[in-house]
């Protein structure tokens, strides 16, 4: 009788076992998803507004809502998985800004600045020289595990060598930039602008030494002719950008003159831009994705919402080319 409780005992074990590993391994693959136009429609953790997305590999990926809460994916966002949830921390959104280092660092700001180091299982605010007098984080690049820049309500730009526990205003009252794209570790550059009421135009600054120092492109009329979107770099050299007209520009030569190569989207706003080499690329509207395959001369509407709600927020790709993006009522899409 003894021999056959612990034979019962240990059959039940291993069926505990077998089913956690089936709960905690992903299985799912591209034909569990609704294909519409060569996007798949994953099923998404979170059916409010997604806000940001970005991924480190193939398979690693981090998107979050507006509002504290994060998911992560090891799948190449297959299957997600929330993290600890910031919301009831700070009571605040958090402008959807955090940047990926590896799969245990993750920095997120919004007043706060909040690090994890086990994969966003524990979050921990960092006491910071409180510098910035609380005002909202825009944007943030991390060069390693202390050395970062971090943008405060697009006027003042600040650095950090110990991990966000002291910062220094580098770049003061520089303008109204909000985002940033680093080409190297070297070069980067930081765009925007502002666009309301009777007011619209925009700016690029630009970094060569890894954003210790920063000049502002004054030289080029189109940058300022409207608040820039979005800027996406290839290399060091050719880049776009898209503007609050809906105008695309090309520059081969590090930002310091562009080019007007098109105006003619089909859509009365656009968000967001990503290019997978020098031809492919994509921009998204407020429901549709268009695409390029010439560098932006034409564009195709490549995918159309069909509910009409839909506002598509970001956009991404990983490292083999495939894109992400995410949006309102838990939009994610991914094109392989």
């Amino acid at each position: 009788m003894k021999h056959r409780s612990l034979l019962m005992l240990f059959i039940i074990a291993c069926f505990a076992c077998d089913k956690g590993d089936d709960e905690d391994s992903c299985t799912k693959t591209s034909n569990d998803f609704i294909n519409v136009s060569g996007w798949l429609k994953l099923e998404s953790p979170d059916l409010g507004f997604l806000s940001d997305v970005s991924f480190l590999n193939d398979d690693f990926g981090l998107i979050s809502n507006s509002y504290g809460r994060f998911y992560k994916t090891n799948s190449g966002g297959f299957c997600w998985e929330e993290l600890k949830e910031l919301e009831d921390e700070f009571g605040g959104s958090l402008f959807s800004k955090f940047f990926i280092l590896n799969e245990n660092e993750i920095f997120t700001s919004r007043t706060g600045f909040y690090k994890t180091t086990d994969g966003g299982e524990t979050f921990k605010e960092i006491e910071t020289n409180d510098v910035w007098g609380g005002s909202s984080t825009f944007d943030m690049h991390f060069f390693n595990e202390n050395r970062g820049i971090l943008c405060k309500s697009g006027i003042n730009l600040y650095k950090t060598e110990n991990g966000g526990q002291t910062w220094v205003n580098i770049y003061p009252q520089y303008g109204s930039a909000q985002k940033f794209q680093f080409v190297s570790n070297a070069i980067g550059y930081l765009y925007g602008g502002s666009n309301f009421e009777n007011v619209n135009f925009g700016e690029i600054h630009k970094t060569i030494d890894g954003g210790e120092t920063w000049f502002k492109i004054n030289s080029e009329p189109n940058i300022a002719r409207a608040a820039i979107r979005s800027l996406y770099f290839i290399n060091e050299n050719l880049g776009y950008f898209i503007n609050t007209l809906k105008e695309f520009y090309v520059t081969q030569n590090g930002g310091l003159t562009w080019t007007l190569r098109t105006s003619s989207f089909d859509d009365d706003y656009i968000f967001d831009m990503v290019f997978v080499n020098e031809v492919l690329g994509y921009v998204i509207g407020k429901d549709s994705i268009f695409k390029t395959e010439d560098g932006g001369v034409t564009w195709t509407e490549d995918y159309k919402s069909s509910d009409a709600s839909t506002i598509l927020n970001a956009i991404t790709k990983t490292p083999n080319g495939s894109i992400f993006v995410v949006g309102k009522n838990g939009t994610l899409l991914k094109k392989e």
